[in-house]
């Protein structure tokens, strides 16, 4: 039986999987006070990726990712194409994995080794990758509402103690326009809206592919616009050379809230944000790759546990070898993921596939 969410389900996903890192890390600091605007050109891209990427699904609804590959690039330059989507989705979700383990081994889990909470989270992850999309898209509808109940008490705390002070956000357009978009392509529009290729993959389980595509649009717009409040936010209060600085810009933020020496160490709130968002970004990579392999090996979910427990593990070893400390993984985050890892995936080869798909389309009505 066919697995199907709904579209509030992709919804909730979008924003979870958007929020992710991102939110923890914060967007477009590099800009400093002109980070707002690189946020907004980033989410204008991610929404221009987010159609090409729905093109597929428009011209072959209910037909796995996989096998759209291998319709459009053939039987084996397909077959290719999807060991390569493996390896993608599999590097993030241990890039993604190692930044979580990283941050909650500086903010909570002091002397906790990386190797016993990666082992922890993705055991988490791997369980909801058993029980399926379905079950995972039914979790985020209800941890959506706590996710952006944080944020908000994130913002009403800060606000109220008056921490943000405008005067951090000025001289406006200090930057020119070409070192502005240098900050937007290709860091701001791939991390995180061109992720959403991986969406490519749950786009068939939903239940009216055609008509909740603008669910994700909506999606892309609401994450987009709360990330750039929060990013603002934390500039405002922090400043930029101290937020671009931080290893977690937003606890370093909350950490500032003392009222009346009442409410204080309000540091809970970005840790459940935290877990909430990093758990959905992980899972839906991991999830996406492990749906591949299913399509590969023609294993159904049922009979998966070996392969789920196994590339769970795989995630984990990669997710500690792949840097040797917080600062070489920010760095290879930053300068080299981007343009050669996510533009080819995100970018290059949609691009050629979609060329492919209007040829295709154009000999069939000829």
């Amino acid at each position: 039986m066919k697995e199907s969410i709904t579209r509030y389900q992709l919804l909730s996903l979008v924003i979870l999987f958007e929020f992710g890192s991102s939110i923890i890390v914060g967007l477009g600091f590099e800009a400093k006070q002109n980070a707002w605007m690189v946020i907004l050109l980033s989410m204008i891209g991610g929404i221009l990726l987010y159609w090409l990427f729905t093109r597929f699904v428009t011209a072959y609804p209910d037909t796995p990712f996989p096998q759209v590959l291998q319709k459009l690039a053939g039987p084996y330059l397909g077959y290719i194409l999807i060991w390569m989507y493996i390896a993608y989705f599999l590097y993030i979700a241990a890039r993604v994995l190692r930044d979580f383990t990283m941050l909650t081994a500086q903010t909570i889990l002091h002397e906790t080794p990386l190797l016993a909470v990666s082992l922890l989270f993705m055991f988490v992850v791997c369980f909801a990758c058993f029980l399926g999309v379905e079950v995972i898209a039914r979790t985020g509808e209800l941890f959506l509402p706590f996710a952006l109940l944080m944020g908000g008490l994130f913002l009403m705390f800060v606000f109220i103690m008056d921490l943000p002070k405008i005067h951090r956000l000025q001289p406006f357009f200090s930057q020119d326009i070409g070192e502005i978009l240098s900050f937007v392509f290709p860091t701001g529009v791939t991390f995180p809206f061109g992720e959403l290729i991986v969406f490519a993959i749950i786009f068939p389980h939903l239940e009216h592919p055609l008509k909740s595509f603008r669910y994700g649009v909506m999606g892309i717009l609401i994450s987009g616009t709360i990330l750039l409040i929060i990013s603002v936010t934390i500039l405002m209060v922090l400043g930029p050379s101290i937020a671009m600085r931080s290893a977690v810009p937003l606890l370093d933020t909350i950490s500032l809230v003392n009222l009346q020496g009442f409410i204080q160490r309000m540091d809970p709130i970005v840790i459940i944000i935290m877990v909430i968002t990093g758990f959905f970004k992980i899972t839906i990579f991991f999830y996406a790759a492990i749906a591949m392999l299913q399509y590969l090996f023609r294993l159904p979910r049922t009979q998966s546990k070996g392969l789920i427990g196994f590339m769970g593990i795989l995630v984990v070893i990669l997710s500690i070898l792949i840097s040797p400390n917080f600062v070489e993984h920010m760095k290879e985050g930053l300068d080299i993921v981007p343009l050669y890892v996510h533009v080819p995936f995100q970018m290059i080869i949609p691009s050629i596939l979609f060329v492919l798909l209007l040829i295709k389309n154009r000999r069939s009505t000829a």
